[in-house]
Parts: C-alpha cells; sequence; structure tokens
C-alpha cells in the first residue's frame, strides 16, 4: 500500500503530472498523425526517463565514482568548495546557512581538520545579491563545529568553481601549501580537480556528500517520477558538461 500510495502521488504532482497530460495531447496527435505521434512518444518517453531516479542515480554514480575516499590522507592543507549560502536565515552565530549539500563537505572538513590537525581554507564568495558571503557562512560554521578560528582561512571573492580554483591557488602559494586535501560533492570532485590542476595544482580529492549509492540496488521506486530526479538529472549534465567544455577549450 505504502508504495501504491507513493505511486499515486507521483503522478499527481508534477513531473508526473506533466508527463499525463503529454501523453494525453499523444493521444490526440495519434488519432490525426500516427506518424508524427511516434515521434512525440519518444519525446515524452525520454523526458519521463530524465525525471525518474534510474536515470538521474545512473548519471550521479558514473561521476561519484570516479574518485574514492582515501582512508588516511596526507595533505598540508584542508580546501572546502562552498557550494551556496542563504543570507538571512537565523542560524548559530548569526545570519545565515550553507546550503544542505554544502554543510556535509563543512562537516567532513571539520572532522578531517579534528582527525589531521591541518588549516582549513574556505573558498567561496558572494554570487548573487540575495545570497551570503559563502567562505564568511562556512567559517562561521565550522566554528560552530569547535573549530579554532586561527585553523580557518577564508577565499571569499570566487563565484564558480573556475575561480575557486584560480583564487584558491593563489592564496595556498603564499602559504606555502603543496599539497592541498580537496573537499567537496563527489558529484562536483571531477570538474574541480581539472580546473585545480589547470592552475598548477595537484589536489588530493576527498569525495563528500554523496548523491547516490555506489553499487546499484533496484526497486520499484526508480520507476517513479519526482522533482529530486529532475534536480538530479539536471546537476549531473551540469558536470558533464562542465567538463566537456574544460577538456575542449582548456
Amino acid at each position: 500500500m505504502f508504495y501504491i500510495l507513493l505511486l499515486v502521488t507521483s503522478f499527481l504532482l508534477p513531473p508526473g503530472l506533466w508527463i499525463l497530460v503529454l501523453v494525453g495531447f499523444g493521444c490526440i496527435i495519434f488519432r490525426r498523425n500516427r506518424r508524427i505521434s511516434i515521434f512525440f512518444f519518444a519525446f515524452v518517453l525520454i523526458f519521463y526517463l530524465s525525471t525518474t531516479s534510474l536515470v538521474s542515480q545512473a548519471l550521479i554514480r558514473s561521476l561519484e565514482n570516479d574518485y574514492s575516499t582515501p582512508e588516511m590522507p596526507e595533505g598540508d592543507v584542508i580546501v572546502v568548495l562552498m557550494g551556496g549560502a542563504t543570507a538571512d536565515t537565523p542560524g548559530i552565530g548569526g545570519p545565515g546557512h550553507p546550503s544542505g549539500e554544502t554543510s556535509g563537505r563543512l562537516i567532513t572538513a571539520a572532522a578531517l581538520q579534528r582527525a589531521l590537525g591541518l588549516p582549513i581554507l574556505v573558498s567561496g564568495g558572494q554570487v548573487y545579491p540575495d545570497s551570503a558571503s559563502e567562505g564568511d557562512t562556512g567559517k562561521k560554521t565550522l566554528i560552530s563545529l569547535g573549530i579554532p578560528p586561527a585553523m580557518i582561512n577564508v577565499e571569499n571573492a570566487s563565484r564558480n568553481t573556475a575561480e575557486n580554483a584560480e583564487y584558491t591557488a593563489s592564496m595556498l602559494r603564499e602559504m606555502k601549501a603543496e599539497k592541498p586535501i580537496l573537499v567537496t560533492s563527489a558529484i562536483h570532485m571531477a570538474r574541480s580537480v581539472l580546473y585545480f590542476k589547470q592552475v598548477g595544482m595537484e589536489p588530493l580529492p576527498y569525495p563528500t556528500a554523496y548523491l547516490s549509492n555506489r553499487k546499484f540496488v533496484w526497486h520499484t521506486r526508480l520507476l517513479y517520477p519526482s522533482y529530486d530526479a529532475v534536480n538530479d538529472t539536471g546537476h549531473a549534465l551540469k558536470e558533464y558538461l562542465g567538463i566537456i567544455s574544460i577538456r575542449l577549450f582548456p
């Protein structure tokens, strides 16, 4: 009964509702022009698949499995890339919160700092007028997790991953740090490493904030359309597009 309710709900809300509407239009087209309806239903099928976890998880898994997490990494600084922060939401230590995915990166960086005793460099600036300075928000969050302020450095000018790498590399050279441990979401790691290599850095990847299991496990929920799956599919395609653009236009 539980899974039946999930199935019904998935088609009462977008994107499942949109799929039903498109199927309805397809039936009308089929009555008028069967040849055109074949192409239309092919489009609907592709759209439907893109809204399922079956496809989104496959796309994500292929990115997240590029790098494994080392048990005991060796380096001289922990670099954590931010990925969004709100400006005026209430939080410990003052207003502002890191995004959910970024929170996972910060928790991992804090755990590594405690285990290794290395300084942390938080990278991320204010991207939009209504967002916070990501680096400053990250520092505040790390302090609330018990990391001493003296162990936290902030790069708060970058607005994207390319600038993360460029501005962080400049700070690392000033710090005379040569072995950065790079902490970011597993789905984001492959593109991040490429950008850091472009600016002459060889980071040790430490992926975290996984969005999928490393091994495929079948269940019927994978075929239900959902907004989360659409978001994950878009996220993965953005990473693939970024990787392709770096390789084509280094």
